[in-house]
């Protein structure tokens, strides 16, 4: 077989170099597209404090992430509805964005899907809760109570219902678990980095105090 001339080689090494580059730039705004997807992906989402008309739904993102929650009846096919959202920036022990949202006005005893919207994104991965029936008997409540650190958002799990308790200043919890085993778990805490820092100092170097009274 001839060798292939000069004139030849050339235009072949520079079709390979432009199929190379092209071949990685697609992989390299590949990787940028889905790393933004992961930045926007929501985190443990959870449907707490579920009752015959409402309930309330948490889920954690990166931080700086602008997302939504948007709900409707799985028997409806029109549009969903918008909720309202809040937000809890969190510092430690990393920095991420909390997103909370209470539903009102709902039916008992009916299936609900939902799905959150991100910038660039819609996750719906087969979201749903359900309300709870209207009960036909009532029960003596049977608190159950526990402390942990303040401002805690403190996850109860009770068969299969969830429940999330703010722990707020007090660092102390309280829930009806009818009698019903239970178990807790940290969802987060949103105690500031400056907030811990001074309460660190206050441990380390306790403020002193002059005496007071005739001989001072």
């Amino acid at each position: 077989m001839k060798p292939l001339s000069k004139s030849q080689k050339y235009p072949l090494l520079f079709s390979f170099a432009v199929l190379l580059f092209f071949v990685t730039t697609v992989i390299i705004f590949k990787g940028i597209e889905r790393e933004k997807i992961l930045l926007e992906q929501p985190k443990d989402i959870v449907v707490v404090n579920t009752s015959t008309v409402a309930t309330q739904i948490y889920w954690k993102t990166n931080p700086g992430q602008i997302q939504r929650l948007q709900y409707k009846k799985e028997t409806e096919t029109g549009l969903y509805k918008t909720a309202k959202t809040g937000i809890i920036d969190i510092e430690i022990p990393d920095k991420q964005r909390i997103y909370y949202t209470t539903l009102s006005d709902l039916e008992p005893n009916t299936k609900y899907l939902f799905r959150i919207e991100s910038q660039n994104r819609s996750w719906d991965n087969g979201y749903s809760f359900q309300t709870k029936p209207i009960a036909e008997e009532l029960f003596l409540p049977e608190i159950a109570t526990g402390e942990t650190d303040k401002k805690s958002l403190i996850l109860i799990t009770i068969e299969d219902e969830k429940y999330l308790q703010d722990t707020q200043y007090h660092g102390t919890w309280a829930l009806d678990t009818q009698g019903r085993d239970y178990t807790t778990e940290t969802y987060a805490n949103y105690t500031k980095e400056s907030e811990l820092r001074s309460q660190l100092l206050d441990i380390i170097s306790p403020p002193v105090y002059a005496q007071s009274g005739a001989n001072c």
